[in-house]
C-alpha cells in the first residue's frame, strides 16, 4: 500500500483542508501516516501569516527534501 504524510501549519482552515486531502488520498488507496515516518508522498500544507510560520515551513521541505529525495513532496496553502 502506498504511504502518504499530510502535514498541517496553520488555521483551521489549513486543519479542515488538510482532512479533506487526507480523505481523499485513502480513498485512492493511499494510507496516511506521521510526518516522520516513511512515506511515498508528503503534503505540506502551509501558513504564511508570520515570518516563524514561513520558517517552520522551508525547514521542513528541506527536511523532507534531504531525509527522503525520492519521495514526492507536494506544498500547498498560503506560502506556496
Amino acid at each position: 500500500m502506498r504511504r502518504a504524510s499530510v502535514h498541517t501549519l496553520g488555521c483551521r482552515l489549513n486543519q479542515a483542508e488538510s482532512a479533506l486531502l487526507q480523505d481523499g488520498l485513502r480513498s485512492r488507496g493511499y494510507s496516511i501516516v506521521p510526518v516522520d515516518e516513511p512515506a511515498d508522498l508528503y503534503v505540506i500544507n502551509t501558513c504564511s501569516v508570520t515570518r516563524g510560520s514561513e520558517a517552520k515551513a522551508r525547514r521542513l521541505i528541506r527536511l523532507l527534501r534531504k531525509r527522503s529525495p525520492e519521495a514526492r513532496l507536494v506544498v500547498t496553502g498560503c506560502y506556496a
